[in-house]
């Protein structure tokens, strides 16, 4: 900001704030940066090829576990954990060993690296593709 003079007294995270204030831009107080963060993958317009890995967390842990077929558009999701391929919701059952309901959508996460985790629900919202190489591709309309 021209004509504006820091004095060396003050903190950087000071300066900028007051440079915030004297800019007149309405900013809440941001949280400190994250050291290293490693870029997020950007989920919208995103293509994932089938099977796709999965994770659960339970009472014993990470569980791992895979989406072997369906897609966002209306082909059923199904998901293999050992040797049983079933809906998201009775996949998570199983691998939590409870009776109640889940929503397997909330409960399987993507992990496209370490430290970031993606629910179903979420690239579902973000628009994702899932593609199956071993079927047939769709009609163009």
């Amino acid at each position: 900001a021209a004509g504006v003079t820091l004095e060396s007294t003050i903190s950087l995270a000071d300066a900028a704030e007051e440079l915030v204030v004297l800019a007149g831009l309405d900013v809440a107080p941001s949280a400190p940066p994250v050291p290293d963060a490693a870029p997020k993958v950007c989920l919208d317009g995103l293509r994932l090829q089938l099977p796709l890995p999965l994770q659960i967390e339970t009472s014993q842990g990470t569980k791992e576990g895979q989406l072997v077929s369906g897609d966002f558009d209306g082909a059923k999701l199904q998901v293999q954990f050992g040797e049983i391929v079933a809906a998201p919701s009775k996949a998570a059952k199983l691998a939590r060993g409870v009776e109640s309901e889940l929503n397997g959508l909330r409960c399987w996460k993507w992990s496209p690296s370490p430290g970031e985790l993606y629910t179903l629900l979420q690239l579902r919202a973000a628009g994702v593709t899932l593609e199956d190489p071993t079927s047939p591709p769709a009609p163009a309309s």
